[in-house]
């Protein structure tokens, strides 16, 4: 009675205290992790508290339900005071409102006082663990119903990845035919969000050895880990590019959505075997990797794969459930959509609207269903792959956008942040892959030996782990050039470059400064976005305003060197960009 407020009753009868756990004993009874195991834990015995741990892939409505209800005694010369009966985890509906509650006094029937019932919300959610949540949008998985009361109700969102403690229940419910179905389902006492360990921030001494190696240049630390990166898909150094914005966009996923980067990838017939499997590993690999900052996952989206981009309102027994797409399921981490070629019209122009506007918003496909639709915000990176039978030379002549091999209009291209073209006209592409299958088919036969690489790929993830959770600030003298240069590129290009340039600008020179381990984005990393962004235009246009060619591969690892030169003579020509397009900007250049 102390720990109670001066404002209770001074002589209560009944007292409600409600607890919330925040954690059980770390043994197997006490947590499950498949639908099959909640029955398990109702024969352990009735009211037993469990755990479990998922991503809400469905929610319902708001709905209200009883909490409370006041009886009394029609004997009025009863002593007895109003019963009140509260609804308590694992109790029924029936076990608050009943009409054959009985006097503890006189045994008469109790009579309800309606005025003093007291009615809350209830929210019901499709917990699917995580580590069954296959990351190929379409398959097949089933999750637990959970039931959340009163505040547990605006705890949880559609998409996040959740911990729930509470008391498995059979549920009855009634179908549209008049039948009854018992589903076991969890009744919540608690719920808070999953946070992924972060202690281990240490990087292993040959990382550390090979970073204190490249201290003379801020682009070789980087430009290594592009080289080495996925070399059990690609060989060494080749799509070089491609990878290096792949990492760039990875370390990315840790930002808000304004400083994600986007990337649109159009391949030829050629290259899509290659394309495709150096994508899917990427998108991968931040179902393997823990972040301070998000939750990282990733979904491949396959066109007409039984999962919808955005998602769905559906009712099931009564209720009406709105269902993640693979937007909202990849929060936090990648959503892969490969061959949009094959979407339909309406579900390009709802990309392209997310794309824009940055919100996801779900329809109902039916009239039946009163909800019209719900609108979430936007919180992953996208990686849209476009097959066709493009290649630079195609785009020399017109814009990409008003080619007929392609399926992406401009706006697509806009909202984008990056686009690639893939094609595979240099031979040197097929002469290192026939050279690297080869050694491969060997390699596994011990019939050949393989130079242990520089960095692993298991070393790299380490290394993306630990930049995801680094803070980087701009600093003002980067940020004044990609100013500058965005001013310049809009006077002389006009539309064509994009008001999304600057924020992709920026998000490039933040995700350089986080590859190369350092907490300020300076001049070098705002010239590494800058030659980016220049091919990138270069894929749309077919030419620069720098007189740049795009750089795909790298022959060899000594290129890496020759990288680093080239940047230097890339700054002067930005420089010199500038000061003829937009010379009343002042520009401040880094000894």
């Amino acid at each position: 009675m102390e720990w109670l407020p001066a404002t209770t009753l001074a002589s209560p009868n009944q007292l409600l205290l409600l607890i919330r756990l925040s954690s059980l004993p770390a043994f197997p009874p006490y947590h499950v992790s498949h639908v099959c195991e909640l029955q398990s834990a109702m024969d352990e015995g009735e009211g037993q508290f469990i755990s479990c741990t998922g991503i809400v892939t469905s929610i319902t409505n708001i709905e209200k339900y009883t909490e409370s209800a006041c009886y009394y005694c029609p004997n009025s010369s009863c002593t007895s005071d109003p019963h009140i009966r509260y609804h308590s985890v694992g109790s029924y509906e029936y076990n608050t409102i009943n009409d054959n509650l009985k006097c503890h006094y006189c045994g008469l029937i109790l009579i309800e006082d309606v005025k003093q019932r007291i009615l809350s919300d209830k929210l019901l959610i499709s917990l699917v663990p995580t580590d069954v949540l296959y990351p190929v949008s379409g398959s097949s998985y089933q999750g637990f119903t959970v039931i959340l009361r009163d505040d547990l109700c605006s705890m949880v969102e559609i998409g996040g990845e959740y911990t729930v403690i509470g008391v498995a229940i059979n549920n009855n419910n009634s179908t549209n035919n008049g039948r009854i179905t018992v589903d076991t389902v969890i009744e919540a006492n608690n719920v808070y969000k999953t946070l992924n360990d972060s202690t281990n921030k240490q990087l292993s001494p040959n990382i550390l050895q090979i970073f204190n190696g490249c201290q003379y240049s801020r682009w070789s630390f980087p430009a290594i880990l592009a080289y080495y990166f996925a070399s059990d898909v690609v060989p060494l150094g080749l799509y070089y590019r491609l990878k290096l914005i792949i990492l760039l966009s990875l370390v990315a996923c840790s930002e808000p959505r304004n400083r994600i980067i986007d990337v649109l990838l159009i391949i030829d017939n050629d290259s899509q075997y290659i394309a495709r499997q150096l994508l899917t590993y990427s998108s991968t690999v931040t179902n393997n990797r823990s972040s301070a900052v998000t939750n990282n996952r990733s979904v491949i989206h396959t066109v007409n794969g039984g999962v919808h981009l955005n998602g769905t309102i559906r009712r099931d027994e009564g209720l009406e459930w709105i269902d993640a797409g693979s937007l909202i399921l990849s929060k936090g981490g990648i959503c892969f959509i490969d061959n949009i070629n094959s979407m339909k019209k309406d579900e390009k122009e709802q990309l392209q609207q997310v794309l824009e506007s940055g919100y996801i918003t779900i329809h109902s496909n039916r009239k039946s269903i009163s909800s019209s639709s719900l609108t979430v915000p936007l919180n992953c990176t996208l990686w849209l792959l476009c097959d066709s039978n493009l290649n630079t030379d195609h785009v020399m002549h017109k814009p990409l956008h008003e080619l007929s091999g392609t399926c992406a209009s401009k706006s697509l291209m806009d909202h984008s942040g990056l686009l690639l073209l893939v094609d595979s006209s240099d031979d040197y592409v097929d002469q290192i892959m026939s050279a690297y299958l080869i050694n491969k088919v060997t390699r596994d036969r011990s019939l050949s030996t393989h130079p242990h690489p520089l960095l692993t790929n298991d070393e790299i993830i380490e290394i993306l782990s630990f930049c995801s959770s680094i803070d980087v600030t701009l600093q003002s003298d980067a940020h004044q050039l990609l100013t500058s240069y965005f001013v310049a590129s809009r006077r002389l290009r006009g539309s064509d470059t994009p008001l999304t340039a600057l924020n992709t600008l920026i998000s490039l020179s933040v995700s350089h400064a986080k590859l190369n381990l350092q907490t300020k984005a300076t001049v070098n990393d705002s010239l590494l976005s800058i030659l980016i962004y220049e091919q990138s235009l270069i894929h749309r246009y077919g030419h620069s305003a720098l007189y740049i060619k795009p750089f795909l591969h790298l022959k060899e690892q000594d290129s890496i060197n020759y990288f680093d030169h080239y940047m230097k003579e890339f700054s002067v020509q930005v420089h010199s960009f500038i000061n003829s397009h937009s010379s009343n900007v002042h520009i401040q250049t880094e000894e």
